[in-house]
């Protein structure tokens, strides 16, 4: 169902030669055909919160099922209501929970659904708590009871020790036997470090390590892919700089690690991917806005990792790097672009065939094949969702397997917006676009 909001019915009345003049100046674009709906209301406030974590998974599928969820802020703290619906259904509302920021969906092979979240132990300092784990007591749904667990030690038994403290920075991912990999920053000060929490789902038990304790900085907003071969993980600096304090943002985002470890005994690797610290000043940095899109192992084998960031300090144009490696291996090669797009994601079908999934700067989400230079608008969103989008889709991982259709969730990254989560569903079987004019 489309919202009201977006029931607009644009005539336009083209008289003779007129024609010539409209096709001129207004080059036709080619869009797709695909079912929006809007999860919440502007009015519960429901999206202050997903728009965080732009690493999180926040849509899931399952065969014919789609999760996603929804946060619901008021004077009393924030609650998150999860949804599932059947491709090409509608949404229904499944179990709610308190929630100190957005949580991870993932769904194992027999279809039960996993939440990785965080708790804090005071809402007066939501950066420090406990790490949690839901998985759904009924196969393929977000409705009816769960089980929870935490992964980490309650307040009273907290400590510095670096395998147990934790903060709010996470990121989660399942591989196709059901193990969880959570990895989180171990500290807040130096020494940095980031420490893994893997769940054996044969066993049902949880073991953990250390990645690394002996990081530059501080990384956070971790990408995590588990594949029968490996886990992959992709962080970005996260580190305070006096010399920004007087500027918008504190913090420096000037390098990307990579981490992998091949199962199921390897030994932790890293490799940085990009250090914008010794040719540019942090305030350079700053404005270059440096940011992790995607990590993704493909049907292929092949590890994909992509980011961005401007082509100058504050412009809307941006380079976009597209890194890719055999999964075992350890040569990358890179393409870069430069685009207008903020934020580009990796999607396959059944196929095999590849698009990026865009959020293109002031404009509609789009996707682009591949190895094609053209670009297909598979949205028509009001104006005021196209500045800056953040756009999820599905990861091809546990029981989340390749589709013919693609699931997105998008979000304003700027909460204070009040917008709503607006969701779009595109048939990629026929894929194929019409002429139309961006509204």
């Amino acid at each position: 169902m489309i919202s009201r909001r977006l029931a607009a019915i644009l005539v336009i009345v083209i008289v003779g030669t007129a024609v010539v003049g409209v096709l001129s100046f207004f080059p036709p674009q080619r869009f797709v055909d695909s079912n929006q709906q809007y999860l919440g209301d502007s009015d519960t406030g429901y999206t202050n919160g997903p728009w965080w974590g732009w690493h999180m998974t926040k849509i899931a599928t399952y065969g014919e099922k789609v999760f996603t969820y929804t946060i619901e802020r008021t004077d009393t703290g924030r609650s998150t209501h999860f949804y599932e619906k059947t491709v090409g259904g509608e949404w229904v509302e499944g179990i709610s929970m308190p929630s100190t920021r957005p949580e991870s969906i993932l769904v194992d092979s027999d279809g039960y659904v996993h939440i990785i979240g965080f708790r804090a132990f005071d809402p007066s300092n939501e950066y420090h708590g406990r790490l949690f784990h839901i998985k759904m007591n009924n196969t393929g749904t977000v409705s009816g009871p769960y089980a929870m667990e935490y992964l980490s030690p309650p307040q009273d038994l907290y400590s510095y020790d670096p395998l147990q403290f934790v903060t709010i920075y996470y990121g989660a991912g399942i591989g196709p036997d059901g193990t969880i990999v959570v990895v989180s920053t171990n500290s807040e000060s130096e020494p940095w470090g980031l420490v893994a929490r893997i769940y054996n789902s044969s066993s049902k038990t949880w073991s953990i390590e250390a990645i690394t304790t002996d990081l530059p900085s501080r990384f956070c907003y971790q990408y995590v892919q588990v594949t029968s071969k490996a886990i992959h993980v992709v962080a970005i600096e996260d580190q305070y700089d006096p010399d920004l304090e007087n500027e918008w943002f504190q913090y420096r985002f000037g390098m990307v690690k990579y981490f992998w470890k091949e199962l199921p005994s390897g030994t932790w690797q890293e490799e940085t991917l990009i250090d914008l610290n010794p040719t540019h000043t942090p305030v350079e940095i700053l404005n270059l806005g440096l940011k992790v899109d995607e990590l993704r192992v493909d049907s292929n084998g092949t590890v994909n990792v992509i980011y961005h960031h401007a082509v100058k300090e504050n412009a809307n144009s941006f380079y976009v790097y597209h890194l890719t490696k055999p999964e075992l291996g350890t040569k990358w090669t890179n393409k870069t672009w430069v685009t207008t797009s903020t934020w580009t994601r990796l999607w396959e079908n059944k196929n095999g065939d590849q698009y990026y999934v865009c959020a293109e700067w002031g404009h509609q989400p789009s996707v682009i094949p591949v190895g094609s230079d053209t670009r297909y608008y598979i949205a028509r969103f009001p104006s005021e969702y196209t500045d800056d989008l953040w756009l999820y889709i599905p990861e091809a991982r546990g029981g989340s397997t390749l589709s013919d259709y693609l699931e997105v969730v998008a979000y304003e990254s700027y909460p204070e917006s009040g917008t709503e989560a607006i969701t779009v569903e595109v048939d990629m079987s026929n894929f194929a676009w019409s002429w139309g004019y961006e509204p």
